[in-house]
């Protein structure tokens, strides 16, 4: 009589003849329709934080640097600073409602930043310093210089 080689599979232990059964297959394929609706509410419970405000503030303070980069004076008047550029332009950054803006030549509205409660601007020896304040009640500051 001959003998039968026995071949080991992926799915077999060495030592036995059991295997990957079908109710294996279908406990694990339950298990996993079973989870699988239940995982947007899971990662909707998970709270991210967001920071969208700092962002916001800082892209506010990056526009503004900009501008006094190609400046060549400024002035500022209560919480209104103008801008005077290298071609003869006059930009007004000023508080409108509950956003800061920008305007060229008092023409326009480009909205710098959203949702602000107060915004301040102090001058300082050789610059500016802007305070803004959002709704949420957080407040940011930051210096600007400017060197003729």
């Amino acid at each position: 009589m001959k003998k039968i080689d026995w071949r080991i599979f992926a799915c077999m232990d060495s030592r036995n003849n059991k295997g990957f059964t079908l109710v294996s297959l279908l406990l694990s394929l339950s298990i996993i329709f079973i989870t699988l609706p239940l995982l947007p509410f899971i990662l909707n419970s998970i709270e991210q934080e967001s920071y969208y405000e700092e962002i916001s503030i800082r892209q506010f303070f990056h526009f503004v640097n900009v501008e006094f980069h190609s400046a060549v004076s400024y002035s500022t008047v209560n919480s209104i600073v103008n801008i005077q550029k290298g071609n003869g332009e006059i930009v007004t950054i000023e508080k409108y409602q509950s956003l800061v803006r920008r305007r060229v030549a008092g023409q326009g509205h480009e909205v710098l930043v959203r949702d602000i409660k107060e915004f301040l601007i102090k001058p300082i020896s050789n610059g500016i310093k802007i305070e803004v304040t959002t709704l949420e009640g957080d407040t940011y500051e930051k210096t600007f210089s400017f060197t003729y």
